[in-house]
């Protein structure tokens, strides 16, 4: 194969190889935004204890 065809074929075959990267880091972001929430819900429910609600 000539090189432009190589270059091609590696081209095409990036995005393949970099989708698992991507996905780690969407569920690395899950899992961050749900830790977030939970400490949210837990400052939350403590604003309430102390507010007598």
């Amino acid at each position: 194969m000539t090189q432009r065809t190589l270059d091609m074929h590696a081209a095409f075959a990036a995005p393949a190889l970099r989708a698992p990267a991507a996905a780690r880091r969407l569920v690395g972001a899950a899992i961050a935004g749900s830790g977030a929430a939970v400490l949210i819900a837990h400052a939350l429910g403590a604003i309430a204890h102390v507010a007598g609600a």
